[in-house]
């Protein structure tokens, strides 16, 4: 019997044991759904009993619960309170409660980011929806770094385990300003030099920045959490500009301190420069530098040229002499020295002699 109906099933009966006693079977065949499980089945058995050759019928009835199972279909994640300061330091509390099911399911959290929270689970039982619900609750400590990032919670069910419920849950923490710079203060440039200096904001909402003490051509690219400021000084000294930044939740300002230096002289003959664009006065010295190192070059190999030049002309000359004296060894005197009869050298003071050349 079944919801106050009775059905009539097909009986199987085992052979008799022992001539006294029966074994029957009895099966019902019917769909159920969720809702039968506040119910009940009952089996009942009619049989006769014999007792001194007298017969009599009896009937004997089995209870059963109806325990049909059944999945969750949906996850509800619900936010409690949060609560957070200028700053972003944020406390949550959050709800996530699964559909109900049976068996009762679990919940889990999906958390990627660094934080601090705890969690509890809670079980329901709701009788007009014949099954369990299963409640967890995520607190949670926070601060602005969090802020864009997402947790999510999901189901488990051991029953169903290709079931894939889950909710997720945008992290969205509001705090004031906060101000820095690239490069980081203080920054040092050169005179004449171009150079640029970025005011960064991270805030939420998007803050309004501006820098102070500047004129507009002075201002280069804006964005929604940046602004650049590009300068040139002609004269070395110190300055001080402040960026401000402002949105809902507060404000905040900051100066960076600019150090402004005279171009640096180099020490090795070659010019030298510490930033990325040269100026056009190190651009004239290191033209000038080639210049004269190229005169020198030319200085000295016009001098090496003409040493070796006058050098080879010495030896020429030195040659020629030395060819003619040895054409003088090969000429012998043919003819009679004449000599005065007493002796004496001719009135030129020389002996006289004649030589024919042998060539």
């Amino acid at each position: 019997m079944y919801n106050s109906t009775t059905y009539n099933t097909s009986n199987s009966f085992s052979k008799i044991k022992g001539g006294i006693t029966v074994d029957a079977e009895t099966i019902l065949g019917k769909s159920f759904s969720r809702y039968d499980n506040t119910r009940s089945i009952y089996c009942c058995v009619e049989y006769n009993e014999y007792y001194k050759n007298t017969k009599k019928m009896k009937t004997k009835c089995s209870t059963s619960a109806i325990s049909a199972l059944f999945p969750p279909k949906f996850i509800q994640l619900q936010e409690l309170n949060r609560a957070n300061d200028a700053e972003g330091n944020t406390s949550l509390l959050l709800k996530c409660t699964s559909d109900v099911s049976i068996p009762v399911s679990k919940i889990r959290w999906n958390i990627t980011s660094d934080f601090k929270y705890e969690s509890f689970q809670e079980k329901d039982k709701v009788e007009e929806l014949s099954g369990h619900i299963r409640t967890e609750i995520l607190s949670a400590n926070l601060t602005r770094h969090n802020n864009g990032e997402s947790l999510s919670c999901y189901i488990e069910n051991h029953a169903f385990p290709e079931i894939k419920v889950f909710k997720t849950y945008e992290l969205n923490i509001t705090y004031k300003p906060f101000i820095s710079f690239t490069p980081s203060s203080p920054v040092t440039t050169y005179v004449d030099d171009s150079f640029t200096v970025l005011c960064q904001c991270d805030a939420n909402p998007p803050a309004k920045i501006e820098w102070s003490n500047t004129s507009s051509n002075e201002i280069g690219k804006r964005t929604e959490y940046s602004l650049e400021l590009i300068m040139q000084f002609h004269s070395t000294g110190r300055h001080n500009f402040s960026c401000n930044a402002k949105n809902t939740i507060g404000s905040a300002e900051s100066a960076v301190r600019i150090l402004v230096k005279d171009q640096p002289l180099s020490t090795s003959g070659a010019p030298t420069c510490s930033c990325n664009d040269l100026s056009s006065s190190t651009l004239i010295g290191i033209i000038c530098g080639g210049l004269a190192v190229l005169i020198v070059v030319v200085v000295i190999v016009g001098f090496v040229v003409v040493s070796k030049i006058r050098q080879n002309t010495q030896r020429s000359e030195e040659y020629a002499d030395l060819h003619f004296q040895e054409q003088n060894l090969y000429m012998q005197p043919l003819g009679p020295v004449h000599v005065t009869s007493d002796g004496s050298q001719s009135p030129d003071g020389q002996q006289t002699q004649t030589y024919e050349s042998l060539e």
